[in-house]
């Protein structure tokens, strides 16, 4: 998955958020829940490699003043790369 973080208000990057992506649960008794998580550089863009398959939601986690923010959720198919993902932060 790879994306950007902005900062909504002023539509400008943010660097250096730990963006985490966590899976869903599958339905399946005792399977535990996946996630990765990679920071932003310094042009707010992110990416996280390697994930299993499954529907995955995005989540920036606080810098600053700024509050966690949660995207919309992204579903990863097996070798498949899901590209322009925006995660938009609130001050």
């Amino acid at each position: 998955i790879t994306g950007r973080v902005i900062n909504g208000m002023r539509n400008t990057p943010v660097a250096g958020v730990v963006v985490q992506a966590v899976r869903k649960e599958t339905g399946v008794p005792g399977e535990p829940r996946r996630f990765a998580s990679e920071p932003s550089d310094a042009n707010g863009v992110f990416r996280i490699n390697g994930l299993a398959d499954g529907r995955y939601d995005l989540f920036a986690l606080p810098a600053g003043d700024l509050f966690m923010a949660k995207s919309a959720f992204v579903y990863v198919e097996a070798g498949q790369a899901v590209d322009a993902v925006v995660v938009t932060m609130s001050e």
